[in-house]
């Protein structure tokens, strides 16, 4: 991993849209995990893009949980360091401008 890269899990669905997300930071450089059952253990992060909350077994200083269909169309939830505050996520692009603030150091 690029030192000056973070690492970044994703556990969104549906799964087609982790796969896409992964393509593109990979493109990136940026180290990422996609999760899925067969992970086994903790696994730390720097950042956790999630649909709803991240595993359990994930430890994350940055969470990003992205908006849902249901009332919070466009808004996504972004924990840091236990800090939370609301964020637009309209587009892909809104959603790079948050994963680059936090995947690069």
């Amino acid at each position: 991993m690029n030192s000056d890269l973070r690492q970044v899990l994703i556990s969104i669905e549906p799964p087609i849209l982790a796969t896409s997300l992964a393509a593109i930071l990979e493109s990136r450089s940026i180290d990422v995990v996609v999760w899925t059952e067969r992970v086994e253990g903790a696994v730390r992060c720097d950042l956790a893009i999630v649909s709803g909350s991240p595993p359990e077994q994930v430890e994350a200083s940055t969470v990003l949980s992205l908006p849902d269909i249901e009332g919070n169309s466009g808004v996504g939830l972004l924990r840091v360091n236990g800090d939370t505050r609301t964020v637009q996520i309209g587009c892909l692009g809104d959603l790079m401008s948050v994963v680059e603030e936090f995947a690069v150091a």
